[in-house]
């Protein structure tokens, strides 16, 4: 028996291939063969078939299939009825693992990892990449298969490289080319990829060819994703550009092996103990059998934990070729510690997934990266957790893993459910304090060791305090070591902190120290940082915390980045270690009384609330009407007069200003959080921030009723409505803006309820109620020229040339669309107008008007990647792509289509994201690929389904039908068409038609 997946799903007996039936027997071969040999539960066969929503009548329906497969394992050849085992929760196919080319494969990956023969090696992978047939599980879809079919891909591309490079030692470069040359094509951002291949062509003096695939990946990785080349493509490429042959590494490169270790520590000093602690739980990783070795180094703060695991990290970096990753995870922020979801994104991009395509769900992505890193020998350092709970997701499933956690917390669940072994840090021994000192002041601790060790103790031995102490003499050297430590010890008495024994209090100490020898002014700047609500913050907010001039706020951040009590980042940009912001606040609340503290906090939100609307103005000049008018404030504002520097500033300032409308929210500023965020709102909905803009919308919701204020109650849920909207939850978006007409009608704002009914009307369009869409919209028109209201008027036009668009009327789309762009172009108003030119050029591809399309279509690309509006540069693109495939030019064609949908993963656009699938299953289709068009209609189909979004549903079973009728498939064929006559009909549009005539073709068809 011959079980295989990777390809489409097939089962092979002696005598040949064995039929398998319908998808779902297929599918359920395939979730068991993915686990040959081990359990799988009854729900997570389920699951994996049928995903959240699985019928009814799933169990009775899944034992249907089982007794089916039984019986075609049972005629494969021989008696195989006893195959597919029932035990206790769930089923188990009983064979040798190596009857499934998936277990084959990664069988030899794994032999050819332990060949220290390159020839070999290369042989075993060789043999390893033969098995596979194309996409995985290319006739399957849904989400598990989507999963299942993305972590095996990457697989294959790791080993792809591993062979590549093994052929490159082993001196036989010809054979690279080829291979290399189609698998990037299939991943054409693949950094890695393009490096091998160089490598390959320079190899074999192809320079010219190596070059050229250079600036290939180079302006494909500028244009879609706005970056350069990497640093080891760049390498590479000056090697190459020098004529140098590319040198070998040494260990063979994957792709993205992942190296984030921060540098170690300067002069690290002492912890011998630990470390050979540490070197002896290393050696448990071979005796480990199935779960990862977990490492804790607990104690307080400031004792060097991260110190010491950096340190010890770097040590041992080559026993994990396979990479290291690295995270802070901010545990004791005072607001705001990292996510487990956010780290396991992190780590997720930073093996290699594209942002786009990494799962919403936190279980789905830790699934992922626990795929991801089964069998690689990788070292996680996750840094500053706060609890078991942050960091048990981010734990990997595979024994040749290492993780390192470092925290104040004792991690006691961790050691007794996940068997970590503990290395406890305290104090430093008397001599390793003085060496550290030693190391940042010298010969001066020598020269009186007595007093160093005085100072050591009063700093309690601990290395955090040790350096800011050591810093601050070194610093001074006019004034001695003991006048520095007499200081320390009058502060000791003053402050009652350094006989308490406890070490956080030793480092408030030291601080205190270095905070009373400030200027004023830096005195009153460290107290007043602590009230910004961001982590980073440049001389403006630092200026209106204090309420004086660039100058001066620039004067007392250089006094305290010399004192080391901030942190420059970027020219005019810094930040301030927890432990010294939980100090300021402290300060700021025993030395500033509350009405100073309290204008400070206002004149940093006046600030941020109106250089917000400053920059909305210049980005979005004709919705002015519609934001909050705000006074400036009396301090300085940063000059944002021009278009890219306004733009420059909201993404620079993003995270601040979403923190601030949170801290004007819950600390008494309902105005200012009401007005900051409907400023904003629209450069987060254009950057794609959703769950940013779903989060303030609810809180900020709040305050408005709070505040009795309906009109701008109304605004917010009309925006949660246009969020849930691009989110593709349709149903959802037409409650939130059903409940936002209610408020503008309560507040009776007629030009705020037109603006709602626009948007009222184009969600009505996108679950398929047409009419009532054309009915609103029609009411918003009439209603945009009684209040001579032309944006209004714009934006009902826009919306209304969409619906014809969407339900086939492409004559009437672009006659609508026509009278909007001219509105639009009168007004200024240029998201609005590239959204319309985006509409206006589908409709125009429809017609077969080429040329003209490409015109609208190229106009509006620009201004989406002025504004970066993502969402709608991807359908541009998409657009564009129909083009190259109206004029034949295939290649390209899908080229723009894959574009678009690697940005709409990205920005979670799920009702594009549909489209798209359909639009590039319709290019595949007609160039040939009809098994990848199958498959993106099957996603399609999924996907629209799930969104409610009838259109689309039918438009990917209309593809279904064309796929299964040009393979002679009749009855598949006529049962997709009579579905999709289904969904027609019920919208009313014309497609209907076409389709009856499909089905009178196909009932004239012999047989």
């Amino acid at each position: 028996m011959d079980i295989r997946v990777l390809g489409p799903v097939e089962l092979w007996s002696a005598e040949g291939m064995v039929a398998l039936g319908p998808a779902r027997q297929r599918s359920l071969l395939a979730v068991l063969a993915a686990d040959a040999g081990r359990l799988v539960t009854l729900d997570t066969v389920i699951d994996r078939i049928w995903g959240e929503q699985p019928p009814e009548r799933a169990r009775e329906t899944l034992y249907v299939h089982i007794a089916r497969l039984r019986r075609v394992l049972a005629g494969a050849g021989g008696d195989r009825s006893g195959v597919l085992v029932n035990r206790a929760g769930g089923y188990v196919l009983d064979v040798d693992p190596g009857t499934v080319d998936l277990h084959r494969f990664e069988d030899l990956v794994a032999r050819a990892r332990d060949d220290t023969d390159d020839a070999g090696r290369a042989r075993r992978l060789r043999e390893a990449l033969g098995l596979w047939r194309g996409v995985a599980l290319a006739d399957l879809s849904g989400g598990w298969v989507e999963r299942a079919r993305g972590v095996w891909g990457q697989r294959r591309l790791n080993a792809a490289l591993a062979w590549a490079h093994a052929e490159l030692r082993a001196g036989d470069p010809d054979r690279l080319t080829g291979p290399l040359t189609e698998l990037l094509d299939e991943n054409p951002l693949a950094e890695n990829v393009a490096a091998m291949l160089m490598r390959g062509l320079h190899a074999t003096g192809r320079r010219a060819e190596a070059l050229d695939c250079y600036s290939r990946i180079r302006q494909r990785l500028v244009d879609e994703l706005g970056i350069d080349p990497g640093a080891e493509l760049q390498e590479v490429h000056r090697r190459i550009l020098t004529s140098h042959e590319p040198a070998p590494t040494g260990q063979e490169p994957v792709a993205q092996v992942p190296h984030q270790l921060p540098l170690p520590v300067a002069g690290f000093t002492g912890r011998q103990l630990e470390i050979f602690e540490t070197d002896t739980v290393l050696d448990r990783v071979a005796d480990t059998p199935t779960a990862p070795v977990i490492l804790a180094i607990t104690g307080t703060a400031g004792v060097g934990k991260t110190a010491l695991a950096v340190h010890w990290a770097h040590r041992v970096t080559g026993s994990f070729p396979d990479g290291q990753l690295y995270l802070d995870l901010h545990g004791y922020h005072p607001d705001r510690p990292v996510d487990p979801a956010a780290a396991l994104a992190a780590f997720l991009r930073a093996l290699g997934v594209v942002p786009g395509t990494v799962p919403d769900d936190t279980d789905e992505r830790a699934a992922l990266y626990r795929s991801l890193l089964a069998g690689r020998r990788m070292l996680i350092v996750l840094d500053n957790a706060s609890s078991v709970d942050q960091v048990r997701p981010l734990l990997p499933g595979s024994r040749t893993c290492f993780v390192v956690v470092t925290s104040r917390d004792t991690l006691a669940g961790l050691v007794a459910r996940d068997g970590a072994h503990r290395v406890r840090l305290d104090a430093l021994p008397m001599d390793d304090a003085l060496a550290l000192l030693h190391a940042t002041i010298g010969e001066t601790v020598a020269a009186a060791p007595a007093v160093a060790a005085t100072l050591a103790d009063l700093c309690a031995r601990l290395p955090l305090a040790l350096r800011v102490a050591a810093e601050l003499a070194a610093a001074r050297p006019e004034i001695g070591l003991a006048d520095l430590v007499a200081g320390l010890t009058d502060e000791r008495r003053r402050l009652d902190l350094l006989d308490t024994g406890d070490r956080y209090s030793a480092v408030r100490a030291v601080f205190s120290w270095s905070y009373r020898r400030l200027d004023p002014a830096a005195r009153a700047t460290f107290r007043r940082i602590a009230l910004h609500p961001g982590t980073e913050f440049d001389r403006y907010a630092v200026a209106a915390l204090l309420g004086t001039d660039l100058p001066g706020a620039g004067r007392a951040l250089d006094t305290l980045a010399g004192a080391h009590l901030v942190t420059r980042v970027a020219p005019d940009r810094y930040t301030m270690h927890d432990l010294l912001r939980a100090y300021a606040r402290e300060l700021a609340v025993d030395e500033d009384d509350e009405p100073s503290r309290r204008a400070a906090s206002t004149r940093l939100l006046d600030l941020y609330r109106y250089a917000a609307a400053e920059a909305m103005d210049r980005m979005v000049p004709a919705e002015r009407h519609r934001r909050p008018s705000v006074d400036p404030p009396d301090g300085p504002v940063p000059d944002l007069s021009a278009a890219p520097e306004a733009k420059a500033w909201l993404e620079t300032e993003r995270s601040n200003l979403v923190a601030a409308v949170t801290d004007a929210a819950d600390h008494g500023w309902p105005r200012h959080a009401v007005d900051l965020n409907l400023i904003i709102w629209r450069f987060l909905y254009v950057g794609g921030y959703d769950a940013e803009t779903l989060a303030l919308n609810a809180r900020v919701l709040e305050l408005t009723a709070e505040l009795g204020d309906r009109t701008h109650r109304a605004q917010l849920f009309n925006q949660a409505g246009a969020t849930w909207s691009r989110r593709g939850e349709p149903e959802r978006a037409i409650e939130s803006i059903t409940m936002a007409l209610e408020e503008a009608r309560g507040s009776g704002d007629r030009r705020n309820e037109l603006r709602i009914l626009a948007n009222l009307g184009i969600c009505h369009a996108r679950v398929g109620r047409y009419r009532q869409a054309v009915e609103t919209l029609t009411t918003v028109a009439e209603m945009s020229d009684e209040l001579d209201e032309r944006m209004g008027g714009a934006q009902a036009l826009a919306n209304l040339s969409e619906i014809y668009r969407l339900q086939g009327y492409h004559r009437e789309a672009v006659e609508t669309g026509a009278r909007a762009v001219s509105m639009y172009r009168r007004s200024g108003e240029r998201i609005g107008l590239g959204m319309v030119l985006n509409n206006l050029g589908l409709a125009r591809v429809e017609l077969g008007h080429l040329d003209a399309a490409v015109t609208d279509l190229r106009e509006a690309l620009l201004i989406h990647r002025e504004f970066g509006n993502r969402d709608s540069e991807g359908t541009a693109l998409n657009g564009l792509a129909l083009v190259h495939a109206g004029r034949g030019e295939t290649a390209e064609a899908i080229r723009q289509h894959e574009r678009a949908l690697a940005i709409y993963r990205r920005t979670g656009n799920r009702s594009r994201e549909h489209d798209g699938l359909i639009c590039l299953g319709d290019t595949l289709r007609r160039s040939g690929a009809t098994a990848r068009a199958e498959s993106c209609y099957r996603s399609a189909l999924e996907l629209s389904r799930a969104g409610g979004d009838r259109r689309d549903q039918a438009r990917a079973l209309v593809g279904l039908a064309e796929v299964a009728a040009a393979a002679g498939d009749v009855d598949p064929a006529g049962a997709y068409w009579r579905e999709a006559l289904d969904l027609y009909t019920a919208l009313g549009v014309p497609q209907a038609v076409d389709i009856r005539r499909q089905l009178r073709a196909l009932r004239a068809e012999p047989g």
